[in-house]
């Protein structure tokens, strides 16, 4: 099953949420990218130009681990139609 993990996304002015197992980082964010990025796209209104973009940077870029945190990472993604789009990942509960 692997460890609870909690996304957050910060894109103008929303917050977006949702949960997921996974065994590592990279898997969550496979997942997130093939279930949570098709719907906040349509919410947002963003062009496949642009959900390619958060797609390619959320694979492509390390996250931040934040300073003086446990388990709290960090992805800025950039401006996406002139808002800023961050994403938060916490690790909400490990397997033992």
């Amino acid at each position: 099953m692997g460890n609870l993990y909690t996304i957050v996304i910060d894109y103008k002015g929303g917050t977006y949420t949702s949960q997921y197992y996974a065994q590592n980082i990279s898997l969550l964010k496979e997942k997130w990218i093939m279930y949570e990025l098709i719907a906040l796209s349509k919410i947002a209104e963003f062009s496949s130009y642009e959900t390619r973009i958060i797609k390619r940077k959320i694979t492509d870029e390390k996250e931040i681990n934040l300073e003086g945190l446990q388990n709290v990472w960090n992805n800025d993604i950039g401006f996406i139609k002139n808002n800023y789009f961050s994403m938060i990942i916490i690790k909400t509960c490990v397997d033992n």
